[in-house]
Formats: structure tokens, C-alpha cells, sequence
């Protein structure tokens, strides 16, 4: 993970070369939905949760075309399931730290970069079961994955895209049944989003 933040940043300031002093900082705020589910070999009655994401995102832009984009994410995932399967069988929410580079051309950008999350907390599906701790439960506090997508961006600020998040890190914790055995459930989390952002202090403003 760190070495693929330090190559994003490296091919970003090897563009300085040819775009001089355009360089610019610019935050913003995004907003949008999720389709969040179980991913993995592991996974075979995973159903598809309706979620909502939000928070803030900082733009350095090199030029015209070459960004890097920080955002803090507040995120829904997990899955809807109500019957172990297995599957999720719970609401995870999360703060999600990206680095993205973005490409631009005209109007239309796309993007790929590292995710990290912090598990904040877990609600079960069933009613019957009370409150999971998230320090003693059986999901994972750290989450690390990737994202990727593309979007329209408008000269004013106002932008729209179309975002998947794919999980690398297992988000349940091995259990140990004995010295000699442990057994670790292969899944993921997996989100595609759909949100809107506005960017401050743009070039017509």
C-alpha cells in the first residue's frame, strides 16, 4: 500500500516538468449512494446493501490533466443477508481514507488509487442479536483496498462519477480453534457508489 501512494505521488511530481507553476489546492465536499455487498471465494448468499457515503476531498492538480485527489469518506457497507450462507450478515460502518490520481481529459476524468478504512461500527442484521463490538467483534478494525472510476466534471465545481471499492484484506478475523488449526473466511467487502461533488475556488470562479 505504501509503495503504490509513493508511486502515485512521484508520477505526479514528474508532470511539474512540463506544467511549470499550475499548481493547484483545491477542496471540496462529495456526497453520494452505495451498492455494497460481500465479495470473495467464501461468499455464496451475500446480498446487496443500499448505503450512502459522504465527507471532504482535496484536489492538487498539475496542469490540466494529472491530479491527486485525498478524501475522507464516511461509508456504509456490508451486505442485507439475514441467513449466514455464508455471508456478512451485518451493516459495517466506516472512515475511508483514498488517494487517487485522476486523468482529465476535457470534461470526463478517471481515477485509481489505494483506500484504507477504520471499521467505527457494526450492526447485526437479525434483531435478535444485540450490539457487535467493533474492538471484540469478528470483523477487522482496518480495511485496506483499491478503487477505480470515471465522472463528469464541470468548469464550475460541480461533478458526478461512478466509483467501485474492491476490498484486499479479508474483514473477518481468523479464528483459532486450536494450536494447529485456524480457519480464515475468505471475503471482502465490494461497493460500487454514485455520487456528486462540488470543488471550491475553480478557474471561473
Amino acid at each position: 500500500m505504501k509503495n503504490v501512494l509513493l508511486g502515485l505521488i512521484l508520477l505526479l511530481i514528474a508532470s511539474t516538468t512540463n506544467y511549470g507553476q499550475l499548481v493547484r489546492v483545491r477542496p471540496g465536499l462529495k456526497v453520494g449512494g452505495n451498492l455494497s455487498s460481500g465479495v470473495g471465494k467464501d461468499m455464496v448468499d451475500s446480498k446487496f446493501r443500499v448505503g450512502y457515503h459522504g465527507g471532504a476531498t482535496l484536489n492538487m492538480s498539475v496542469g490540466e490533466r494529472f491530479s491527486l485527489q485525498s478524501e475522507g469518506l464516511y461509508t456504509i457497507k456490508g451486505d442485507k443477508s439475514l441467513a449466514y450462507g455464508p455471508s456478512i450478515l451485518s451493516e459495517l460502518r466506516y472512515l475511508d481514507g483514498l488517494v487517487l490520481l485522476r486523468y482529465t481529459t476535457t470534461d470526463i476524468f478517471f481515477e485509481a488509487g489505494p483506500q484504507m478504512g477504520r471499521l467505527l461500527s457494526v450492526k447485526s442484521n437479525l434483531e435478535t442479536v444485540e450490539a457487535l463490538s467493533v474492538e471484540k467483534g469478528p470483523f477487522r478494525q482496518i480495511e485496506y483496498g483499491y478503487a477505480f472510476g470515471f465522472g463528469y466534471q464541470d468548469p464550475g465545481g460541480l461533478s458526478a462519477g461512478w466509483r467501485y471499492l474492491g476490498g484486499l484484506s479479508n474483514i473477518f478475523k481468523a479464528v483459532q480453534f486450536s494450536e494447529d488449526e485456524t480457519q480464515q473466511l475468505q471475503a471482502r467487502n465490494g461497493a460500487l457508489q454514485f455520487y456528486v461533488a462540488y470543488r471550491l475556488f475553480n478557474r471561473n470562479k
